[in-house]
């Protein structure tokens, strides 16, 4: 798995990319080569205003057709991080089960000019 951090008004420090390492790993770890690349930015929203304003985007690309592309927003990057790193690791989960259904559907399923004899 590829990893890419960019972030935009956030600072980025040692602690919060060994988080996002760790965190990415967790989620995403256990797929193994299912998963080639992911981009992960952290955006201050308000600014010097603060609030709820840290969002964090993930988009994950799999070894499969599209990709998955998760927005979380919390007050500090650590919290948006932690929230988005979740929610991505289902919605992986939940891509690789639906396709793989479908295509254990395709090959148990007989040819449309199959009859029975």
């Amino acid at each position: 798995m590829n990893l890419e951090i960019h972030t935009r008004g956030v600072e980025m420090n040692e602690s919060l990319a060994q988080l996002i390492e760790r965190r990415m790993l967790s989620a995403l770890g256990r797929f193994g080569s299912r998963v080639r690349h992911v981009r992960v930015q952290l955006t201050d929203l308000n600014g010097p205003r603060g609030g709820i304003d840290t969002r964090c985007k993930i988009e994950a690309s799999l070894d499969m057709p599209g990709s998955i592309v998760i927005h979380e927003t919390h007050e500090t990057p650590f919290a948006a991080v932690a929230h988005a790193s979740e929610t991505v690791s289902r919605a992986v989960r939940r891509r690789i089960k639906r396709l793989g259904s479908k295509r254990r559907a395709r090959r148990q399923s007989p040819d449309k000019g199959w009859s029975a004899a």
